[in-house]
């Protein structure tokens, strides 16, 4: 069992209790409904904080052409690309870079942790957590600092999850590096909870100094996976599945033989689970309640994922990896698997449920059939990043050498 404490501000830790329950294999159901809603813009890497990879637009029986394109630094190569509020923020490798809706670039920093970036279009603020374990809020403007807050533990952790509801953040810290003397290899995750008061002070340094609340709960693995669906925070370790308010008062656990690899969670609290079970894969999905609808083998063609389960409007759940893409019903049933040309970058589903991938130099969309169409193909290097999608139905998507926008041809 792996062990969990819940530290509040800077007293000692105290072990965490609560009840365990098995995961319940379930079989009767009824197809969940379409989503009506729109999706936002991408915000975040896999589009929302339930990661489900959705975009707010259409792509059937478009082509996309050249926009623009802006040239991006090769010391620094992109890891994601994500829009919202009139601004785009293409980041990785220590570094940011905020651009307007033209392509213009309003701000480069090179002060990036091993940090997600989040956008706040509410509020018209940015959040990362840069090289000096600072939690910042920049503006969406001109990428000026607002305020930051001092977050738990250091640089050794990476920070692949952080979110914000009304005035409470959220924090995932993953650690990264051996630590010395004695050497110990990583061990450790922590997810950290920081309220802000109703009026912030802050320090001569932007600093928040009368923080509202503060803790965290410290998780004796590195093997972490975290999405967040309302003010429900779901998340899984080795053996077990957590559900927890955003307080971290984790309110029940249940208990299973797996290794989490990927995960999100839908708009109905439905959970899609990447679970290592023996010496293969499985596509689980779980109700709130701790029913597991499916446990379905993945095909082992499709070698490491590089994004969370990816869940349409319509529940149709895709697994996108390395060697290729598989796609699954809302009941977690195989549809159709299919080998992708070129190195994968990432993937996400359009509202009219058309997975659009990068792979190698090329945008595919690939139909209910598993029927791939070419979107768009660069002659320059291979796309490194998912495709992010504007409001406007534009579709941003990275290579080493550039940052380019796409839009209907």
């Amino acid at each position: 069992m792996i062990e969990l404490s819940r530290q509040v501000a800077l007293l000692p830790g105290v072990p965490v209790r609560l009840a365990h329950r098995p995961l319940v294999p379930f079989a009767l159901q009824l197809p969940p409904p379409r989503v009506l809603t729109r999706p936002r813009p991408c915000a975040r890497a896999f589009c929302d904080d339930g990661l489900t990879s959705r975009l707010p637009g259409e792509v059937a029986g478009a082509r996309y052409k050249l926009r623009w394109a802006l040239p991006l630094d090769l010391d620094h190569p992109p890891e994601a690309v994500v829009q919202d509020g009139g601004r785009i923020v293409v980041y990785g490798s220590g570094a940011f870079r905020l651009v307007d809706l033209e392509g213009h670039e309003l701000l480069s920093v090179a002060g990036l942790g091993q940090s997600c970036v989040v956008l706040d279009a509410e509020r018209g603020l940015f959040y990362l957590v840069d090289s000096y374990n600072r939690l910042m809020a920049r503006r969406l403007s001109d990428g000026g600092e607002e305020f930051n807050l001092s977050v738990a533990l250091g640089s050794a952790f990476a920070r692949p999850f952080l979110a914000r509801r009304g005035q409470r953040f959220l924090e995932v810290g993953i650690e990264q590096v051996t630590r010395p003397n004695p050497p110990q290899p990583p061990s450790l995750s922590f997810i950290e909870q920081l309220d802000l008061p109703a009026v912030p002070k802050l320090g001569t340094t932007g600093a928040v100094e009368n923080l509202a609340a503060l803790t965290a709960l410290h998780i004796a693995t590195t093997k972490l996976v975290v999405a967040l669906h309302g003010d429900q925070l779901v998340f899984a370790v080795p053996g077990a599945l957590y559900l927890s308010s955003t307080d971290l008062h984790p309110r029940v656990a249940f208990d299973g033989k797996f290794e989490p690899q990927r995960l999100s969670v839908d708009e109905l609290g439905r959970i899609h689970l990447v679970a290592a079970v023996g010496a293969g894969r499985e596509l689980w999905l779980v109700t709130p309640e701790g029913q597991r609808l499916a446990a379905t083998p993945i095909p082992k063609e499709l070698a490491a994922l590089v994004a969370p389960p990816i869940v349409g409007c319509d529940h149709r759940v895709y697994l996108v990896g390395t060697g290729g893409v598989a796609a699954f019903d809302a009941a977690g049933k195989a549809l159709w698997k299919r080998a992708l040309p070129g190195v994968v970058a990432g993937a996400a589903v359009a509202l009219d449920d058309v997975l659009v991938v990068a792979a190698g130099a090329a945008l595919l969309g690939y139909d209910g059939d598993g029927e791939a169409r070419p979107l768009f193909a660069t002659p320059g290097a291979a796309f490194v990043t998912a495709p992010a999608m504007s409001a406007a139905g534009e579709l941003l998507v990275a290579s080493p050498e550039a940052l380019v926008c796409l839009q209907r041809g």
